[in-house]
């Protein structure tokens, strides 16, 4: 074989096959009777190049180029000899292909291929898993701040009326329990519960503007 721009030459009575690599694609077989004294032809077909036979009167050489890797059979008839022994003739020839078209390179890239779909699908899998997740955590949020805004709902008119009363007992007596510890506790208690309830319903309105 030689350069991939010129044709290579190769005298098939001395050869089975040949294996050339992937840039050597271009090549000239020589083929002869070795029989001078006699008018032979030749018939010639590369099998899974050509598609039909190539008859050559006297020159036996067929030339080929830009052939694609793969395994092809050179085959040659030659007519016009008195013996029957050697008038057929056959020459493998095998082109490697490239180390990236190769059919370990296509089954590498097949691996590669179905792992970025496994990762891809993984990826997502985790993400819907996440999204559900902080759906879950989200509706377990707004049903806890429901759960205390209706609570503090529920303990917003009794602590109101409980600190009307209070107020009420003070402007009416207040001579008489100005001192009292226990009173001053029950007002103290229910000013800070009724703090706790502003506070919490509070929250509860600026989380519902926070979403609109």
């Amino acid at each position: 074989p030689g350069d991939a721009d010129y044709p290579a030459e190769l005298a098939v009575g001395y050869l089975d096959g040949i294996t050339l690599p992937f840039k050597q694609n271009n090549f000239t077989i020589c083929f002869s009777s070795m029989d001078y004294a006699q008018n032979v032809s030749y018939d010639f077909k590369l099998e899974a190049y050509d598609n039909d036979w190539s008859h050559s009167a006297s020159d036996g050489s067929a030339t080929y180029r830009n052939v694609r890797p793969g395994k092809y059979t050179f085959l040659v008839h030659i007519s016009g000899r008195e013996e029957e022994e050697g008038n057929r003739i056959r020459f493998n020839i095998k082109i490697k292909y490239p180390p990236l078209a190769s059919p370990a390179a296509f089954v590498i890239y097949l691996l590669l291929f179905l792992a970025g779909i496994s990762a891809i699908f993984l990826i997502f899998h985790r993400i819907s898993k996440l999204k559900a997740r902080a759906e879950m955590e989200k509706s377990l949020s707004e049903y806890k701040a429901t759960f205390f805004t209706n609570v503090s709902h529920e303990f917003r008119t009794p602590l109101t009326l409980i600190v009307s009363s209070l107020d009420d007992i003070r402007a009416k007596y207040s001579d008489s329990i100005a001192n009292d510890r226990s009173f001053k506790v029950m007002e103290k208690g229910a000013g800070r519960l009724r703090t706790l309830v502003e506070q919490l319903l509070e929250i509860k309105k600026f989380n519902e503007e926070k979403q609109i």
